[in-house]
């Protein structure tokens, strides 16, 4: 099934994202932001960078990047040269894991896909 989808960040992440091309800044809103939750998971708190936790940082960002994923409902708005899967075990504690695919065309440069 050829891609019919839109891979531009917006579509994908919503109004949570943002680019600061001036400062090379990309902006993603967390749960304290008043609008627009992007890392639901993760807190001012645990984002500070001398307090917080970095566990929290890759989970978020982790579980985001499946979130939006998902999202994409049709299987044909989903990128076809990426994959991403989340599992999740356990009764006491729950475990997951998530695992991303990308199809590059030559991976030693600036990231070049194959064509959808």
């Amino acid at each position: 099934m050829a891609f019919a989808g839109d891979l531009t960040p917006t579509t994908w992440l919503g109004a949570g994202y943002s680019l600061d091309g001036t400062n090379h800044l990309i902006k993603l809103n967390e749960n304290d932001a008043a609008s627009n939750k992007l890392l639901k998971q993760l807190t001012d708190a645990l984002a500070n960078a001398s307090t917080g936790d970095i566990r929290s940082v890759f989970f978020s960002l982790c579980e985001m990047m499946y979130q939006a994923y998902k999202t994409q409902a049709a299987a044909s708005n989903r990128a076809t040269q990426m994959t991403i899967s989340r599992t999740l075990a356990g009764t006491e504690n729950e475990q997951f894991t998530y695992t991303c695919q990308f199809n590059l065309v030559q991976p030693s440069t600036v990231l070049a896909f194959p064509a959808e």
